[in-house]
């Protein structure tokens, strides 16, 4: 395995800025309270993914913040490295 940093496009940083939440629209929990059982565990596993998401977003808006620019990184085998090439 390699880690490859990647810069990320201005459109995206925007993007990221833009969105409070990026897969899921928050629901307040006394509107919550009144769904079923299985949308409110379907909320729930959604919620935890969004999250993961919404802190990688906010970590990547500091470091643009910081430095005016914003890097992912990603690791790579030799294989998927040579497919980018």
């Amino acid at each position: 395995m390699k880690v490859v940093k990647r810069l990320l496009p201005q459109d995206f940083i925007d993007y990221m800025m833009e969105t409070p939440s990026p897969i899921l629209d928050e629901v307040p929990e006394d509107e919550l309270a009144k769904r079923p059982k299985f949308f409110r565990d379907a909320y729930a596993r959604c919620k935890v993914r969004n999250d993961k998401i919404k802190a990688y977003y906010d970590a990547l808006i500091d470091q643009y913040k910081q430095l005016g620019y914003a890097e992912d990184e990603s690791e790579v085998t030799d294989d998927e490295e040579m497919e980018e090439k």
